[in-house]
């Protein structure tokens, strides 16, 4: 998910302030430290809401994940936020994820849900489902997960990280023929994608057929060499190995 929100209703009036918010934003994916202290002088002089935000989204950037997701979360609170509450708390839910705090994120991303479609776009309610069922799944809550990705998916089918993401908590829950499903959907949107190939390779290896599992963990590999994917297609290829002699 982005960290990168429209400016708010009294920026967005101030064609200079506007633009200060954008430069700002875009500084913190390049120089995070400067973009910091800029956020902090501009919040000195007055900046509210835009100011604070870029500070928090420099934060992410240098990796202090639970002040971030703190200031978010703190920043969606205020009087002059309340229209951006919903992604300033998914914001706040990605950082803590980012942090691995998976049941803090839970917190804010049922916060950020709670305001429903009045107020929830579907590809921006399929993005914070998505999140949840990240963390909900890193606490092995697995059909949860599920639950969760069936709903982003039903937003919003042309997701290929969605599918892959309940393929493996379907599988989790030994739900091998509904995990493949899952994958050749992935794939059938993203062909070539590391992920999916070592999933569906390690599908195929638990329904007893090795020559296909060989086939898309080297298929992952070949995809993206350097991978955490390929890693550990790599090693389960060992195994695979180890297994025939």
């Amino acid at each position: 998910m982005s960290l990168a929100l429209a400016a708010p209703a009294g920026a967005q009036n101030d064609a200079a302030e506007a633009a200060q918010y954008r430069a700002c934003l875009t500084k913190t994916e390049t120089n995070a430290d400067a973009a910091y202290d800029d956020a902090l002088m501009w919040r000195d002089r007055g900046g509210g809401v835009p100011a604070q935000h870029c500070a928090a989204v420099a934060l992410v950037a240098l990796g202090k994940y639970a002040e971030a997701a703190t200031r978010l979360a703190a920043l969606a609170e205020t009087p002059g936020a309340r229209a951006m509450a919903p992604a300033l708390l998914a914001q706040a839910g990605n950082a803590w994820l980012l942090g691995d705090f998976p049941s803090n994120a839970i917190s804010v991303l049922n916060a950020a849900l709670s305001a429903g479609p009045a107020q929830l776009k579907p590809a921006e309610e399929a993005d914070m489902r998505i999140d949840r069922a990240r963390a909900l799944a890193a606490l092995e809550r697995w059909p949860q997960a599920e639950a969760d990705l069936n709903r982003a998916l039903s937003l919003d089918p042309e997701r290929a990280a969605g599918y892959l993401f309940r393929a493996t908590a379907r599988r989790m829950q030994d739900k091998l023929p509904l995990t493949l499903e899952d994958l050749q959907l992935a794939l059938a949107l993203e062909p070539k994608d590391p992920a999916a190939l070592l999933e569906r390779g390690i599908v195929y290896r638990l329904t007893e057929k090795p020559d296909l599992a060989r086939a898309d963990w080297l298929a992952a590999i070949a995809a993206a060499p350097e991978s955490r994917a390929a890693e550990a297609a790599r090693s389960n290829l060992e195994k695979l190995d180890l297994k025939a002699k």
